[in-house]
């Protein structure tokens, strides 16, 4: 992951993304329609990897200083939610074609190519992120091959921790722990808000650690079955 090693207590925007996530199906599903993964093992997706494009045109996930990639609980399922990391740049409201990046395009209209996208790139303008995640659904069956993952993420904007997620998956069980809050609020014998807003500025993984011992946590467990995940 990459660390942040300044900050400032309760600056602006602060965020994190740390992902392993092992599928060697999915895996082996980007390399046949023309998507390279390096800097990380086979079989395995992470925040590590370099995505390269048939064109030559790569990109990494940069989640300390990019705070706009989608959240895993506004997705149905992992695989899904890690192409969404690529095309970040729909978001919620619409964009002129202009703003997109070429990665972005080359990438759109290779899933288009793959029959996975199925407006064209001359609809970017009307494209939200709400729409390629709908339209990316065909490869929610693709987490019934996944080994493992672990998946923590995190976003805060003026000492309020807005949104953070932990989500581990084995043998076909999700826990997630999540939490928000506002830093100032947070005083407990073992961690106060400063501690909380440190580890989220710098990218400390601990995050979730302080988190419990403030008992800030709410617990929530999925299986999968019937082809997509639903809650115990």
């Amino acid at each position: 992951m990459k660390i942040r090693t300044d900050f400032v207590t309760n600056s602006s925007d602060s965020s994190f993304l740390v992902f392993h996530v092992e599928n060697q199906n999915l895996f082996d599903y980007l390399k046949s329609i023309g998507i390279k993964i390096t800097k990380t093992k086979n079989g395995v997706l992470s925040d590590r990897m370099i995505v390269t494009l048939p064109s030559g045109k790569s990109c990494d996930i940069d989640g300390i200083n990019n705070w706009r990639y989608p959240f895993l609980s506004e997705c149905k399922s992992v695989s899904v939610w890690l192409f969404c990391l690529l095309l970040w740049e729909f978001e919620w409201d619409t964009k002129e074609e202009g703003e997109y990046s070429d990665f972005t395009k080359e990438l759109f209209e290779l899933l288009h190519h793959a029959d996975l996208l199925h407006a064209d790139w001359e609809s970017a303008e009307e494209i939200t992120r709400e729409d390629i995640e709908n339209d990316l659904s065909a490869l929610d069956s693709y987490d019934a091959f996944m080994q493992s993952a672990e998946i923590m993420q995190a976003y805060g904007f003026e000492g309020e921790i807005e949104q953070a997620e932990k989500t581990c998956i084995k043998d076909g069980n999700m826990t997630k722990e999540s939490f928000s809050c506002f830093c100032n609020d947070v005083e407990t014998d073992d961690v106060s808000g400063d501690d909380l807003w440190e580890s989220l500025a710098v990218g400390d993984e601990n995050l979730f650690e302080l988190a419990k011992k403030a008992e800030l946590i709410t617990k929530r467990t999925k299986i999968w079955k019937n082809g997509h995940w639903e809650s115990e």
